[in-house]
Parts: structure tokens; C-alpha cells; sequence
């Protein structure tokens, strides 16, 4: 029988604008029970997880914000830049202000960027974390080419004269699919069309007799090759709770290339420095494995939770 799962809207005011998202609570819930925080993808949206949520064990509450300029949640400012360091300090202080301070991260790909800079910068707030296909940032273009391409996005997004562009909601669909080339675009198009409608509840509107994206248009940029990798392999380095990393076989890190293979060598070293217990699996699927796969990856995340519930219980023992 399948749980019973309650989700309730939520919100979170910070001081430049609201946070929104979902809480889902899986089947009866009991003091002390475990809580995760999910953390979306690029241009995603806090429904990605609603695939995975009945698969979760019972007891479980997960909290999902759409990112700041995602889904429903309010744009930063004109001017503001969205990167991975803006979005993780506007995630701490919404879970700071949600009193939510301590928890396990299920985190996509740049969700993922994302939870790596709160667990290092913020570690008492993360007892666990999980990423799935994500391990590193890639990026097929030179540093400086990158950088110049996001910032023309960001300078055209903030043109107040250029009106957002109006789609038939079919027009939404494909576009939604198409632009996540390395996801849904290379899933079963039943499920791919699936998945598109599923984030589309919270990233369009009505207008002008069609529809609109909800989410910023200037977050598309990401700015994340600014961070760097030496600064991405100190931060793992530096992460001291358990990480289950599970990436898709036909997903993001399916590029064959000497320089990424080098990389990602470089990155499970880091991964593994200082963490107890890290884990890394390949699966079956593709970039939004828990949208159209989760049945191939939640195995490892349920044997995952069960051990750090086994290691937390033994750590607060130690403790008496």
C-alpha cells in the first residue's frame, strides 16, 4: 500500500523578497523524525522532487523552496547576480528562519553545486548529503567565454523594453524538454512530457493569450565556472558527513573525454578525503533520473538514510 503523503504549500520571507515551495510530509509524522531538504536543478522547481517523495520511508518530512528567480518564489533585485554562493546564502537563511537546523540534502545537479557550498560554509545544518548526477562543475567553453556569455544574458534580462515571450503551452512543453538536453530530451518522451508538465506547474503563467515562464529570465545564468575547481575540491575536501553521490549512465557525466575522466578522478578523491561513509553509484538514467527513474536510484538513498540514522543514533549515544 502506498503512503499516505500531505503536502501543504510553504513560504519564507527574507529581506529582499519570498522563498516558496512545498512540504511533504510522508505518512504518519512523529517527533524527531527524519527531515530532508530538497534542493532543485537549473531553471527546476521544487515539484522535480514530487516523483521521488512517495518512495521516501514513512515518517519522513521534505522541504522544497524554489531557489531564488525559480518557480514561484520571488526575482532578486535588477542588478542581483544568481550564482551557486547567492543561492546557498539565501538558502541558509530561509532555513535558519524556518528553524530548520539540521537535515539531510537531496540535491540535483546545480542544486547540488548548491548544497556542496552550504555543507562546507554551514556543516551544522546538513547531516547527510545526497547528490544526484551532479559531481563537478563541466563546462565545454573557456573560462572567459563563459563568464562573457552569462553576463549578455544577465544584461538582455534586465532590458525593461524587451517584453517576456508568450508560448502555447505545447510550445512550453517542447521547450521545456528541448533546453534539457542532457534530461529529459534523451528520456521516453511520455515521461519526458510528463516531467515538463510537472515543473510547468510552477514555472508559467497566463499571458497574453498564452503562457509566460515564471521564473527569471536572467537565471539562466549561472556564473559557475567564477568559483573554480581548486576552490570546489577544497570545499569537499573539507566536508566532514557522510555523501551518497548517484549520477545517471546516460546522464550529465556521460561525456567521454580524457579531461573530464582526469576530473572526476580528481573529484572522488576530494570527495572521499574527509568523509565517513561516501559513496558513489552509477545508474541507469539520465540527468532528472528522480523525475523519470527513481525507482533505479531511491535503493541507495533509503540504504544511505538507514546507515547515517545508525550513525547519528551512534554518534548521541557516544555522547552519554
Amino acid at each position: 500500500m502506498a503512503p499516505s503523503i500531505k503536502c501543504e504549500e510553504v513560504s519564507v520571507a527574507l529581506t529582499w523578497g519570498t522563498l516558496r515551495g512545498k512540504l511533504w510530509r510522508v505518512g504518519p509524522t512523529t517527533t524527531g523524525g527524519l527531515r530532508i531538504v530538497a534542493v532543485h536543478g537549473w531553471l527546476d522547481n521544487a515539484n522535480s522532487f514530487a516523483n521521488i517523495v512517495p518512495l521516501l520511508p514513512q515518517g519522513t518530512t521534505i522541504l522544497a523552496l524554489d531557489l531564488p528567480g525559480h518557480g514561484l518564489s520571488d526575482h532578486l533585485p535588477k542588478g542581483a547576480l544568481y550564482d551557486g554562493f547567492s543561492h546557498a546564502l539565501n538558502l541558509r537563511n530561509a532555513l535558519l528562519e524556518l528553524q530548520w537546523n539540521s537535515s539531510v540534502f537531496l540535491a540535483h545537479s546545480m542544486g547540488a553545486f548548491v548544497a556542496t557550498i552550504v555543507t562546507a560554509m554551514w556543516p551544522e545544518l546538513v547531516e547527510g548529503l545526497i547528490k544526484l548526477d551532479w559531481m563537478l562543475p563541466l563546462h565545454a567553453a573557456t573560462r572567459l567565454t563563459a563568464w562573457r556569455y552569462d553576463a549578455n544574458i544577465h544584461a538582455k534580462s534586465e532590458d525593461l523594453n524587451t517584453p517576456p515571450p508568450v508560448y502555447s503551452k505545447d510550445e512550453m512543453i517542447e521547450r521545456m524538454v528541448s533546453s534539457r538536453g542532457t534530461g529529459l530530451a534523451k528520456d521516453d518522451p511520455a515521461d519526458a512530457e510528463d516531467s515538463a508538465k510537472l515543473l510547468l506547474e510552477r514555472d508559467c503563467r497566463p499571458e497574453r493569450h498564452g503562457y509566460t515562464w515564471t521564473h527569471d529570465p536572467k537565471a539562466r545564468t549561472r556564473f559557475m565556472s567564477i568559483f573554480g575547481l581548486d576552490n570546489y575540491y577544497y570545499m569537499l575536501s573539507n566536508i566532514s558527513c557522510p555523501i551518497l553521490v548517484i549520477v545517471g549512465d546516460n546522464g550529465f557525466l556521460a561525456i567521454e573525454s580524457d579531461g573530464i575522466k582526469e576530473s572526476i578522478a580528481t573529484m572522488k578523491e576530494s570527495y572521499f578525503k574527509n568523509a565517513p561513509n561516501a559513496e558513489y553509484h552509477m545508474v541507469q538514467g539520465t540527468h532528472h533520473l528522480h523525475m523519470t527513474q527513481p525507482q533505479n536510484a531511491i535503493p541507495f538513498i533509503l540504504k544511505f538514510l538507514h546507515n547515517l540514522n545508525v550513525l547519528v543514533q551512534s554518534q548521541a549515544m557516544a555522547k552519554l
